[in-house]
């Protein structure tokens, strides 16, 4: 009666514990607490293993398997691709050279066709101005200059008349000093008088003086005559100046072209000078490109037909100077419609001198002589007309075709590796090459063959790798193919001999059977 309350509490749970069955009793006392020991150190287990890390993939005990591509020396042409502009080959500007009233556009029955955006031919009639007054100005000088040659006549006559009265002249002058001569001779052996010589001297001082007058006289009409002539051959100029101002009242076409702008209408009045029409010749194009500065390496290295000996092109190249861009065949392609045409031209010339200072490029044109004449590139299914010429501002591609002066060894694109390297096989084993690349064009890569360990004929890696290592031992596909060739070649005789053994047992056994029959 003593106890706490709390004691007599655990003591009564206590007493009725004891008093359950004792099978109940064990497993409550001994086989739950194994249970959850076992639980325990089963869950301990399996959370280790948890924590092992990964079990790794035993490698491959074979050889990496590429593929290669031997390299070789690149022959014929290096081809440059650059984009390019139309622009015109030339832009004729024509202006009025004499003033007047514009009375016709071109002739009667073309008169609708002188418009900007027309075609003209060389020849044809684009203008007539009013011509009335320069016919009335040839007129007045035609008949300045008849009057010049009359006057010329006039004073030849004179002259021929004076020449011979001078002769006549000298005639009687020599027969006066003829006479002086005979009367002094004649007073000094006493048988003339001093009035005879006096009246023969008088004489010959009136014979000499007419004859120095008849000599300056003709003088001055021979001045006169070279001043007439002169006149002459001035108003011969005035009237050409006059007929040639007539001419000019009739422009015409100087080439085969479109106009491309017209300022002028009938009965308009127009300066000299004036602006009439701009026309774009058609005769030949011109593509506007720039080139960079490696490009301009190339076209440096280009070799002309006469250095390299044969002429693949197709077309002449004329020798240029240092300081003229080298001339180069060239193909000019548009792509319409899923076609790709073509014109050939000729990398012609600078437009300018030197660099582009905002770009750094080197503006260059390029001269189509047939701009008309265009040949298909891509042959397909595709029906496509040819554009009928090259038309200004169309895109083109500009291709140029350069010979170079060095060596180029030619591998697969696909076989270039970040960085400029590629790799490939020797004996048996990958060797990692540093190059220079020269050119990547069509999937194919042009490396610098100075200077490189890289040969024709080197085996070059062009399948991927996952691992590349220097030294690396690797098989090619064409070991591979070569190895199963010759794995295959082992085997067909064995097969031909195993089944020439099976038909001689067959032979064997055929006549024992019969025999036992």
């Amino acid at each position: 009666g003593g106890l706490p309350a709390s004691r007599h509490v655990l003591l009564v749970r206590k007493s009725s514990f004891m008093n359950l069955p004792r099978p109940v009793y064990i497993a409550i006392r001994i086989v739950i607490p194994l249970l959850i020991l076992a639980a325990g150190g089963f869950g301990y287990v399996k959370l280790k293993e948890l924590r092992k890390p990964p079990a790794r993939s035993r490698p491959d005990p074979g050889l990496p398997l590429v593929e290669t591509v031997p390299a070789k020396i690149h022959t014929g042409e290096l081809t440059l691709h650059l984009d390019g502009t139309v622009v015109p080959y030339r832009e004729i500007n024509l202006s009025s050279e004499v003033a007047g009233r514009v009375v016709s556009k071109g002739s009667e029955s073309e008169s609708k066709n002188v418009r900007a955006g027309r075609f003209v031919k060389k020849g044809d009639l684009l203008v007539g101005i009013d011509p009335q007054d320069y016919r009335l100005d040839v007129d007045r000088q035609t008949q300045m200059h008849a009057q010049a040659v009359a006057s010329i006549d006039e004073t030849q006559a004179e002259i021929g008349n004076s020449r011979i009265q001078a002769g006549l002249l000298k005639l009687d002058h020599e027969r006066q000093t003829a006479d002086l001569v005979k009367v002094k001779n004649l007073r000094a052996e006493g048988a003339a008088t001093e009035t005879d010589q006096d009246n023969a001297e008088q004489n010959h001082r009136l014979s000499q003086s007419a004859l120095s007058k008849e000599e300056n006289n003709l003088k001055l009409l021979e001045a006169r005559l070279r001043r007439l002539e002169s006149a002459r051959d001035l108003a011969g100029t005035e009237l050409q100046k006059a007929q040639l101002d007539q001419s000019r009242c009739t422009i015409f076409a100087p080439c085969d072209g479109v106009i491309v702008e017209d300022h002028v209408e009938v009965d308009s009045f127009v300066q000299r000078g004036a602006m009439l029409m701009k026309i774009q010749d058609t005769s030949a194009t011109e593509v506007r490109t720039s080139l960079r500065i490696d490009d301009v390496y190339w076209l440096w290295q280009h070799k002309s037909i006469a250095e390299s000996g044969s002429d693949e092109t197709g077309s002449n190249e004329t020798p240029r100077n240092e300081w003229e861009i080298p001339d180069v065949p060239v193909w000019v392609t548009y792509e319409l419609n899923g076609a790709t045409f073509r014109w050939d031209g000729r990398l012609a010339r600078h437009e300018g001198s030197g660099l582009d200072e905002r770009t750094r490029t080197v503006p260059c044109r390029v001269l189509v002589s047939n701009p008309t004449s265009a040949s298909r590139q891509n042959v397909d299914d595709v029906a496509t007309l040819p554009p009928p010429a090259l038309y200004r501002g169309m895109f083109v591609t500009v291709q140029l075709r350069t010979i170079p002066r060095e060596s180029l060894i030619e591998v697969p694109e696909r076989a270039i590796r970040p960085g400029s390297v590629i790799w490939k096989v020797s004996d048996g084993k990958l060797k990692r090459l540093e190059v220079r690349i020269a050119r990547v064009i069509d999937g194919r890569a042009l490396i610098h063959a100075s200077n490189s360990d890289l040969s024709e004929g080197d085996a070059v890696v062009v399948s991927p790798l996952s691992t590349e290592t220097s030294g690396m031992a690797v098989w090619t596909l064409a070991e591979k193919a070569a190895a199963e060739k010759k794995a295959a070649g082992k085997e067909a005789p064995a097969k031909v001999k195993q089944q020439s053994g099976q038909k001689s047992g067959q032979k064997t056994s055929a006549p024992a059977s019969g025999a036992a029959g």
